[in-house]
């Protein structure tokens, strides 16, 4: 039974992370409070705390739930849709909710240091060439831009930030250690009873028999004044305004959306991209290509049978990052994959499935699902992101 009631008792660590995080966030957190709404000015999407979320973060963090919802829901996404979903909200949430734990693992002490974050990125596939090292400089910088990041220091510190908060979450869920005796404690007060019988008599029923004269109400006050001690008060009226709701009431003119859409037309412009799933053997020091070849035969003939290629990743690829999703790599644009693979998967035709192709890595082959020509995004599509940040400058909070 103890044991029982430790393994439940160490989630309270949660719930009081929980519970924390909850209230700074409705103490120290304001949506845009005071904001200037041109870009490039000094007013933030939000403020944290002492710290700020920028407008380029809330950018990235959009575009990104944005790619994602557009891939649940088939590769639509009617403006109606991101009404609904809020998603300019979910974009700020999920921003403030990523600052709150950084915040807490600065002051923790929670450190990433250089050796760290180098060996995670030279860890991660994309940013690898041919022989297993670092893809170079030039790459890099295209590679970091392709993600929303104007510098590869803003991306390196975005990475540094990820890796602490991964810290901090990985000690939370280690749980909190619990003696014996506070386990006992505990188990004691929740299971223990007593059984008492009482009778229960009404004062005021000989509250009139029971009568104290002056002098005794006066020497019982005196001999217990600390009873009677009053602090200092006061009486207060306050209006509370949620800046957050009240944003959501306003009415931006459609006239101000499309002037502001037009002014800074260079922020909508996106790459050339392709959204497709793969099915990855590896050719490493245990299989040559010659295995890997035959291996790649037994995946083709499992869809030459009708099997859906999802299914075939879920079950074959051997990479480990998006064989749970069925293969799938979402959408990327060029500079984001090795030049074997990017160049396969940008020939191909939507609907196709390419391959066998060959990269330092293995054996591909690659099912291209969709593809979005370079270009300008349209003002229907930049409308609800544009009224947020129009919003926000709208609303200050003192």
């Amino acid at each position: 039974m103890l044991k029982v009631l430790r393994d439940n008792l160490k989630y309270l660590s949660w719930i009081l992370w929980v519970v924390i995080l909850v209230f700074i966030a409705f103490v120290f957190v304001d949506f845009g409070g005071g904001l200037g709404a041109q870009r490039g000015g000094s007013s933030p999407a939000a403020t944290v705390g002492s710290e700020t979320v920028s407008w380029k973060e809330f950018e990235r963090e959009y575009k990104r739930l944005e790619s994602q919802y557009r891939q649940a829901f088939g590769g639509q996404l009617p403006q109606q849709l991101v009404e609904q979903l809020r998603l300019p909200m979910q974009a700020l949430d999920s921003l403030v909710d990523r600052r709150l734990l950084a915040m807490e693992a600065d002051r923790l002490g929670i450190r990433v240091t250089n050796g760290e974050l180098r060996d995670f990125l030279l860890a991660q596939p994309l940013l690898t060439g041919e022989s297993g090292g670092f893809i170079g400089g030039e790459v890099y910088e295209r590679f970091v831009r392709s993600n929303g990041f104007t510098s590869t220091r803003d991306f390196e510190e975005a990475v540094r930030e990820d890796l602490a908060i991964q810290k901090l979450t990985g000690s939370l869920t280690a749980g909190m250690p619990l003696d014996e005796k506070a386990v006992e404690a505990n188990w004691r007060e929740t299971n223990e009873r007593a059984s008492v019988r009482y009778l229960h008599v009404p004062g005021t029923r000989f509250a009139a028999a029971a009568r104290a004269t002056d002098e005794e109400v006066r020497a019982w006050f005196e001999s217990h004044r600390d009873t009677f001690h009053v602090e200092d008060q006061r009486s207060i009226d306050y209006l509370l305004v949620d800046a957050t709701k009240l944003r959501e009431t306003l009415e931006i003119p459609a006239a101000d959306v499309e002037s502001w859409y037009r002014d800074n037309a260079a922020e909508f412009s996106r790459p050339e991209e392709v959204q497709a799933r793969h099915i990855l053997i590896k050719i490493d020091e245990t299989r040559d290509e010659a295995a890997a070849q035959r291996a790649m035969e037994t995946v083709q003939a499992r869809l030459a049978r009708g099997e859906a290629f999802e299914a075939v990743a879920a079950a074959l690829s051997e990479d480990p990052g998006s064989r749970e999703r069925g293969g799938d790599l979402g959408w990327f644009g060029r500079g984001r994959m090795i030049a074997e693979f990017e160049q396969a998967a940008f020939g191909a035709a939507p609907g196709s499935v390419v391959g066998p192709v060959k990269t330092t890595f293995g054996l591909h082959l690659i099912q291209v699902l969709e593809r979005r020509e370079g270009g300008t995004e349209t003002l229907e599509a930049a409308a609800p992101r544009i009224r947020a940040r129009l919003a926000g400058s709208s609303v200050s909070v003192p």
